[in-house]
């Protein structure tokens, strides 16, 4: 689980899916999402959205790409739900954020 981990922490941008995580480990879908969420507290959406908003933020400080951009190279598809996501992990929309 904890190989699983850290292959989602290295590309949390990429198409991440149950049955894809849960080949990395070699095992079933429903196996491994028990399995995973006992190791790692969350489940493996939960995972994988939390690694792509510290990306987010990572990007956001170190880099002069658009929000919109930011968005995109972390993962999210949609503008509007990176914002909602953003702001509820983080306490301030990504602008703010980046501006602090």
């Amino acid at each position: 689980m904890l190989e699983v981990a850290r292959t989602i922490e290295e590309d949390p941008a990429a198409e991440w899916t149950l049955a894809g995580l849960a080949g990395l480990a070699a095992m079933n879908q429903f196996h491994f999402l028990r399995c995973f969420k006992q190791v790692c507290g969350l489940t493996p959406y939960a995972f994988v959205r939390q690694a792509r908003l510290r990306e987010a933020a990572r990007l956001l400080l170190e880099s002069n790409f658009t929000i919109s951009r930011v968005a995109v190279e972390a993962g999210f598809s949609d503008l509007s739900t990176f914002n909602h996501a953003f702001k509820r992990a983080f306490g301030r929309s990504p602008a703010q954020f980046r501006l602090r």
